[in-house]
């Protein structure tokens, strides 16, 4: 039993970095850094760079299941397990992406409350997002996609970065490799939200079009995502101190508060 797509509905194995990456760089990195700090100080860049392997190796463990059955999640399910034990295992994912969905868009609606429209109902925010996403993803699988790929636009934000030159002090990140290898594995949890969303792949695998060799972005795309995590936690231990930063809710935020694109007095 496989999972048949129309060809007109799939997309190249190199649009899957996009989909991918932009699934990854989500609400999490507003405010990873502040967990982290607190269970491992300032070796908490050396768990960013572990959670990263590790959801390369579990990318890797993805394909090596679908790629052996060339379908989705549910076809396999229903293929290995039967008709009622498949279907029950099919239902538990979708009841996780939704559980998943829900964190999401409530961190974003917090968020906004706070930073943008403090006045504003949580319902109707919500609405507002439900009525977006609807929108979008009735649009098709491509529609998604190409959402996914104008997302990336954030990144012209990260120049700004620059203007915090002069607060950092890189020194905030030794002594490395204080903490035991134990208490980095189990702060390693503390971020697997920000990294979560690779685990769509297991339904979205027949839109791809030779899925086989879109592996190859889907890790770049982690790759990518770990880089950008990496160099926030950087700036962040080395803009903050450490009893700051573990009292700062959304650290990634604040730090654009002290970007300014005056001129300094005195500047000609």
């Amino acid at each position: 039993m496989s999972a048949s797509v129309n060809e007109r509905f799939t997309i190249s194995p190199l649009l899957a970095f996009f989909v991918f990456h932009a699934i990854q760089w989500g609400i999490g990195y507003f405010s990873f850094q502040r967990v982290l700090v607190e269970a491992v100080g300032q070796d908490a860049w050396i768990v960013v760079l572990m959670a990263g392997i590790s959801f390369h190796i579990v990318i890797w463990m993805l394909y090596q299941i679908l790629n052996a059955h060339q379908s989705d999640i549910v076809h396999i399910h229903r293929k290995l397990f039967g008709k009622w034990l498949g279907g029950m295992l099919s239902v538990f994912l979708i009841i996780y992406f939704v559980l998943l969905g829900t964190m999401v868009l409530r961190s974003f609606i917090e968020t906004i409350q706070v930073w943008i429209f403090p006045q504003m109902q949580t319902w109707v925010l919500g609405l507002v997002l439900l009525l977006l996403a609807h929108y979008v993803v009735s649009g098709g699988f491509r529609v998604i996609v190409g959402i996914c790929v104008f997302s990336l636009v954030q990144y012209m934000l990260l120049p700004t970065y620059g203007f915090l030159a002069s607060y950092l002090h890189f020194s905030n990140l030794t002594p490395v490799f204080e903490h035991s290898f134990t208490d980095l594995i189990k702060a390693t949890g503390q971020i697997t939200f920000s990294y979560l969303g690779v685990e769509i792949l297991l339904i979205c695998y027949p839109f791809i079009k030779n899925p086989n060799e879109s592996q190859k972005w889907v890790q770049a795309a982690n790759f990518v995502t770990t880089l950008f995590y990496l160099s926030i936690i950087i700036f962040s231990l080395a803009f903050y101190s450490r009893d700051q930063l573990s009292n700062e809710v959304w650290p990634t935020l604040t730090m654009f508060k002290f970007v300014s694109l005056l001129s300094p007095p005195g500047y000609n």
